[in-house]
């Protein structure tokens, strides 16, 4: 199990309301986002640190991560 730790802060009245009519784990909808926060941080970090080391990426593929379509054959 992962360890927790108890935090308060304070959110619009009708927000934990509406997270109740919808899920019995309140703690665990709040986390799922934040968790994708910093995750998204961290790799925000990392390629900051990669782009310093090496420079810009450059082009090819179709900016999702793919190699470039392989011409098509005569």
């Amino acid at each position: 199990m992962a360890k927790t730790k108890k935090v308060t802060f304070t959110l619009p009245v009708e927000l934990p309301e509406s997270m109740k009519a919808h899920t019995d784990n309140v703690s665990g909808h709040i986390t799922e986002p934040a968790e994708r926060a910093e995750r998204r941080r961290l790799l925000r970090g990392a390629l900051d640190g990669y782009r310093r080391e090496f420079g810009e990426f450059t082009g090819g593929g179709d900016g999702r991560g793919r190699p470039p379509a392989a011409a098509p054959s005569s």
